[in-house]
């Protein structure tokens, strides 16, 4: 029986958290931007300025807010 049950977790968790990874973008956060992103060095360091901007002005308010 555990062994069933660790099939069926096995052919659930990874079949599904392999395509969203890439899509989500995780992937290039991960360290692997040839797989989510293939094209020049210039174009997943854009990508990661795009995705820490956000965050950064995000936290910056909630700081000021704070203070």
């Amino acid at each position: 029986m555990p062994g069933s049950m660790n099939n069926w977790s096995t052919n659930s968790a990874p079949v599904k958290s392999y395509p969203i990874l890439p899509v989500s973008g995780i992937a290039v956060i991960g360290g692997s931007p040839k797989i989510a992103v293939p094209g020049p060095k210039h174009a997943w360091q854009k990508v990661s300025i795009e995705i820490a901007q956000p965050d950064h002005g995000q936290r910056d308010h909630l700081l000021s807010e704070k203070e």
